[in-house]
């Protein structure tokens, strides 16, 4: 999608965060424990992360969009948290996910 236009809007916050050294490195790293454990298992905590914010943090949304059960999207939400030491069922925790996910590039 490079060859669009863009409302500077629309990337005021990346550049914010860009901006910020450590809080770009705390953006960029957030979700490198959950890319490690999907790569090791085979699992999809990221897709499902991003499917969660997508759907407007509904678990059924979440359920539909990535072919699970909604107990398995509950599961995988409950594994984030364990893997990054945040909630992604709480606003402040879920912020700094959503982030990570806009801003993702992948480490390494």
């Amino acid at each position: 999608m490079r060859d669009r236009a863009v409302v500077y809007d629309d990337v005021l916050v990346d550049q914010l965060l860009r901006a910020n050294e450590s809080a770009g490195r705390l953006i960029a790293t957030a979700l490198d424990p959950l890319r490690e454990y999907d790569a090791q298992r085979g699992a999809s905590l990221v897709a499902t992360l991003q499917a969660y914010v997508d759907a407007g943090f509904s678990i059924t949304g979440a359920a539909r969009a990535v072919h699970v059960h909604s107990n398995t999207v509950l599961y995988r939400l409950d594994r984030i948290r364990l893997l990054t030491g945040r909630d992604p069922r709480t606003p402040r925790d879920i912020v700094l996910l959503a982030l990570s996910l806009r801003l993702d590039v992948p480490q390494g």
